[in-house]
């Protein structure tokens, strides 16, 4: 496994402290693409879904990817 990067745990924490993508890429002064390619990123490096999206909202998620 790669070495997960420091800003794709900053961006996984500031979207747990914020709630959603679009606070945590304004908190970080990033896009919302930006933020979602990190966390794509890192989804991609655990082989898992860290978040589940519900419409606006996004939970912690458990799994497999899909």
């Amino acid at each position: 496994m790669d070495i997960l990067e420091t800003r794709q745990l900053l961006a996984f924490t500031t979207i747990v402290e914020t709630g959603g993508f679009t606070k945590a890429a304004r908190k970080l002064h990033l896009t919302q693409s930006a933020l979602s390619h990190q966390i794509k990123s890192l989804e991609t490096q655990l082989h898992a879904a860290v978040f589940a999206r519900l419409g606006k909202r996004v939970v912690l998620q458990i799994g497999a990817k899909s």
